[in-house]
């Protein structure tokens, strides 16, 4: 009478909530999924805009010339220089400026 013992029904109870637990892990993965994923937008932002920035620049010149890792744009009497500065990509205006373009660039 005294003894207390793990019934059967307390063992089918606490699987029944060891299975309900394992059944949402995956949902919190992909939710972890989802959210690293959104912080890392920003990379894949800065890079769009690059893109389309340089898309307008390249439709409004009159010619280019790609030279090394230098990309040269003729604007009428303007020249438009992107060329690689340390690990980012630069645009300069007839050689004066520093405007940084896109960052941590290994590779051009």
């Amino acid at each position: 009478m005294n003894e207390k013992g793990f019934s059967l029904i307390e063992c089918i109870f606490s699987l029944l909530i060891l299975s309900t637990i394992l059944a949402f892990f995956p949902l919190l993965i992909k939710a972890y999924e989802r959210i690293d994923h959104a912080y890392s937008t920003e990379k894949d932002f800065e890079w769009n805009l690059f893109l389309m920035e340089l898309r307008k620049e390249l439709r409004t010149s009159n010619g280019w010339v790609v030279t090394g890792n230098s990309l040269y744009l003729n604007r009428g009497q303007e020249v438009v220089v992107y060329e690689k500065y340390n690990q980012s990509i630069r645009r300069r205006v007839d050689g004066k400026g520093h405007e940084v373009v896109l960052q941590k660039v290994k590779q051009i």
